[in-house]
Protein backbone atom coordinates (compact mmCIF):
# COMPACT_ATOMS: atom_id res chain seq x y z
CA UNK A 1 0.00 0.00 0.00
CA UNK A 2 1.11 3.47 -0.73
CA UNK A 3 2.08 5.32 2.84
CA UNK A 4 2.70 8.96 3.37
CA UNK A 5 4.78 9.95 6.38
CA UNK A 6 4.46 13.93 7.06
CA UNK A 7 5.52 15.80 9.47
CA UNK A 8 3.92 18.46 12.01
CA UNK A 9 5.44 21.02 14.03
CA UNK A 10 3.79 23.34 16.66
CA UNK A 11 6.88 25.52 17.33
CA UNK A 12 6.39 29.09 18.75
CA UNK A 13 8.99 31.40 18.39
CA UNK A 14 6.62 34.38 17.06
CA UNK A 15 3.65 33.08 16.24
CA UNK A 16 4.15 29.29 14.05
CA UNK A 17 1.52 27.48 13.76
CA UNK A 18 1.30 23.66 12.79
CA UNK A 19 -0.08 22.85 9.38
CA UNK A 20 -2.89 19.98 9.39
CA UNK A 21 -1.81 16.93 7.90
CA UNK A 22 -2.63 16.50 4.12
CA UNK A 23 -2.97 12.91 3.50
CA UNK A 24 -4.95 10.99 0.45
CA UNK A 25 -7.85 8.87 1.18
CA UNK A 26 -7.67 4.94 1.65
CA UNK A 27 -4.27 4.64 2.64
CA UNK A 28 -2.76 4.19 5.84
CA UNK A 29 -0.76 7.49 7.05
CA UNK A 30 1.78 8.04 9.74
CA UNK A 31 2.85 11.44 11.01
CA UNK A 32 4.92 12.67 13.82
CA UNK A 33 3.93 15.60 16.40
CA UNK A 34 6.70 17.03 18.28
CA UNK A 35 5.63 20.61 19.82
CA UNK A 36 8.53 22.66 21.64
CA UNK A 37 7.13 25.15 23.97
CA UNK A 38 5.33 28.10 23.88
CA UNK A 39 7.49 30.83 25.82
CA UNK A 40 6.04 30.95 29.17
CA UNK A 41 6.85 34.42 29.94
CA UNK A 42 4.26 35.43 27.24
CA UNK A 43 1.10 35.49 29.43
CA UNK A 44 -1.32 34.70 26.18
CA UNK A 45 0.95 31.68 25.21
CA UNK A 46 -0.71 28.35 24.77
CA UNK A 47 1.24 25.75 25.80
CA UNK A 48 1.50 23.15 23.32
CA UNK A 49 3.88 20.73 25.49
CA UNK A 50 4.15 20.22 29.33
CA UNK A 51 6.66 18.55 30.55
CA UNK A 52 9.01 17.94 33.61
CA UNK A 53 10.35 16.34 36.26
CA UNK A 54 9.70 16.02 40.00
CA UNK A 55 12.18 14.44 42.74
CA UNK A 56 10.91 12.78 45.98
CA UNK A 57 13.53 14.49 48.13
CA UNK A 58 15.68 16.99 46.50
CA UNK A 59 15.18 20.53 44.68
CA UNK A 60 12.63 21.52 46.72
CA UNK A 61 9.99 19.14 45.43
CA UNK A 62 8.57 20.46 42.59
CA UNK A 63 8.63 20.22 39.02
CA UNK A 64 11.60 21.51 37.20
CA UNK A 65 11.53 22.71 33.53
CA UNK A 66 14.25 22.22 32.09
CA UNK A 67 16.10 20.66 28.49
CA UNK A 68 15.99 17.29 30.53
CA UNK A 69 13.49 14.60 32.27
CA UNK A 70 14.58 11.97 34.51
CA UNK A 71 13.20 9.12 36.25
CA UNK A 72 14.94 7.03 38.65
CA UNK A 73 16.49 7.55 41.80
CA UNK A 74 19.54 6.78 44.29
CA UNK A 75 17.32 6.90 48.26
CA UNK A 76 15.09 9.23 46.44
CA UNK A 77 12.53 9.03 43.21
CA UNK A 78 12.75 10.58 39.96
CA UNK A 79 9.26 10.96 38.18
CA UNK A 80 8.59 13.13 34.34
CA UNK A 81 5.16 14.47 33.43
CA UNK A 82 4.41 14.84 29.98
CA UNK A 83 0.96 16.60 28.59
CA UNK A 84 1.04 16.82 25.14
CA UNK A 85 -1.78 19.89 23.21
CA UNK A 86 -3.67 17.30 20.77
CA UNK A 87 -6.10 19.76 19.84
CA UNK A 88 -6.28 19.55 15.90
CA UNK A 89 -4.51 15.94 15.17
CA UNK A 90 -6.57 12.86 14.45
CA UNK A 91 -10.29 12.54 16.38
CA UNK A 92 -8.94 8.40 16.70
CA UNK A 93 -5.75 6.88 15.26
CA UNK A 94 -5.10 3.18 14.93
CA UNK A 95 -1.80 3.15 16.78
CA UNK A 96 0.12 6.04 18.77
CA UNK A 97 3.14 5.90 20.23
CA UNK A 98 5.08 8.26 23.06
CA UNK A 99 8.91 8.65 21.50
CA UNK A 100 11.47 9.85 24.13
CA UNK A 101 15.07 10.06 23.75
CA UNK A 102 17.82 8.64 26.53
CA UNK A 103 20.88 9.88 26.93
CA UNK A 104 24.17 8.87 29.20
CA UNK A 105 23.99 10.16 32.30
CA UNK A 106 28.34 10.14 32.62
CA UNK A 107 28.59 8.08 35.77
CA UNK A 108 28.28 4.73 37.63
CA UNK A 109 24.61 4.88 37.47
CA UNK A 110 22.52 2.68 35.29
CA UNK A 111 19.26 2.83 33.10
CA UNK A 112 16.33 1.75 34.71
CA UNK A 113 12.84 -0.06 33.76
CA UNK A 114 9.59 2.05 34.24
CA UNK A 115 5.70 2.41 34.51
CA UNK A 116 4.14 4.50 31.81
CA UNK A 117 0.40 5.88 33.39
CA UNK A 118 -2.20 7.63 32.81
CA UNK A 119 -2.26 10.37 34.64
CA UNK A 120 -6.43 10.95 35.66
CA UNK A 121 -6.61 14.32 37.26
CA UNK A 122 -5.37 18.35 36.20
CA UNK A 123 -2.69 18.93 37.47
CA UNK A 124 0.46 22.42 36.28
CA UNK A 125 3.51 23.05 35.88
CA UNK A 126 3.54 24.27 39.79
CA UNK A 127 3.20 20.49 40.49
CA UNK A 128 4.35 19.82 44.04
CA UNK A 129 5.37 15.83 44.90
CA UNK A 130 2.87 15.49 47.89
CA UNK A 131 -0.30 16.50 45.19
CA UNK A 132 0.75 14.57 42.55
CA UNK A 133 -2.51 13.42 40.66
CA UNK A 134 -3.81 9.71 40.34
CA UNK A 135 -2.83 8.02 37.45
CA UNK A 136 -4.10 4.70 35.97
CA UNK A 137 -1.32 2.08 34.68
CA UNK A 138 -0.60 2.00 30.79
CA UNK A 139 2.26 -0.34 30.60
CA UNK A 140 5.42 -1.58 32.14
CA UNK A 141 8.75 -0.32 30.15
CA UNK A 142 12.18 -2.19 29.70
CA UNK A 143 14.71 -0.38 30.77
CA UNK A 144 15.83 2.28 27.92
CA UNK A 145 19.21 2.18 25.38
CA UNK A 146 20.92 5.34 24.97
CA UNK A 147 20.53 6.82 22.01
CA UNK A 148 17.35 5.01 20.63
CA UNK A 149 14.35 6.11 21.32
CA UNK A 150 12.13 4.65 24.32
CA UNK A 151 9.19 4.34 23.31
CA UNK A 152 5.67 3.31 24.68
CA UNK A 153 2.06 2.33 22.83
CA UNK A 154 -0.35 4.74 24.04
CA UNK A 155 -3.41 4.38 21.48
CA UNK A 156 -6.13 3.71 23.80
CA UNK A 157 -5.35 6.52 26.06
CA UNK A 158 -4.63 9.04 22.83
CA UNK A 159 -8.18 8.05 21.78
CA UNK A 160 -9.50 9.08 24.72
CA UNK A 161 -7.95 12.16 25.79
CA UNK A 162 -9.53 13.50 22.21
CA UNK A 163 -13.20 12.05 23.15
CA UNK A 164 -12.70 13.15 26.87
CA UNK A 165 -10.30 15.13 28.95
CA UNK A 166 -6.27 14.80 28.53
CA UNK A 167 -4.26 14.92 31.57
CA UNK A 168 -0.96 13.33 29.86
CA UNK A 169 1.14 10.51 31.33
CA UNK A 170 3.47 9.75 33.96
CA UNK A 171 6.87 7.87 33.69
CA UNK A 172 7.74 6.47 37.05
CA UNK A 173 10.62 3.73 37.56
CA UNK A 174 10.91 0.17 38.90
CA UNK A 175 13.55 1.11 40.86
CA UNK A 176 15.63 3.32 42.75
CA UNK A 177 19.24 1.73 43.58
CA UNK A 178 21.11 4.17 41.58
CA UNK A 179 19.17 3.78 38.71
CA UNK A 180 18.42 6.85 36.35
CA UNK A 181 17.00 7.39 32.98
CA UNK A 182 18.20 10.77 31.37
CA UNK A 183 16.04 12.09 28.70
CA UNK A 184 15.70 15.03 26.44
CA UNK A 185 12.79 17.60 26.93
CA UNK A 186 10.91 19.54 24.89
CA UNK A 187 13.30 21.90 25.76
CA UNK A 188 16.14 20.19 24.38
CA UNK A 189 17.68 21.72 21.05
CA UNK A 190 18.16 19.20 18.92
CA UNK A 191 14.95 19.01 16.69
CA UNK A 192 15.89 14.71 16.74
CA UNK A 193 15.58 14.58 20.14
CA UNK A 194 12.76 16.04 21.57
CA UNK A 195 9.65 13.90 22.79
CA UNK A 196 7.23 13.25 19.95
CA UNK A 197 4.70 11.24 19.66
CA UNK A 198 3.78 9.09 16.27
CA UNK A 199 0.51 9.09 15.20
CA UNK A 200 -1.25 6.11 12.69
CA UNK A 201 -4.56 6.89 10.95
CA UNK A 202 -6.14 5.94 7.80
CA UNK A 203 -7.65 9.40 6.30
CA UNK A 204 -9.53 11.22 6.13
CA UNK A 205 -10.16 11.12 9.84
CA UNK A 206 -11.86 14.27 11.86
CA UNK A 207 -9.25 16.67 13.47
Amino acid sequence: SKRHVATMRLAVAGVVTGALLCALPLFPDSAWYQPIPYDVSIATGVQHIWDGWITSVYYGKILIRDDKLQVGGYGDEYRSYLKFETTGLPKTVTRAVLNVMPYPKGDGSTQVSAQISKVTGNWTPSLAWNVQPPATLIANLPAPTVGQWWTATITDTFNAWQSGTNYGVVIAPLGTANNFDLLRSSRYGDDAQRPALLLEFTPPVPT
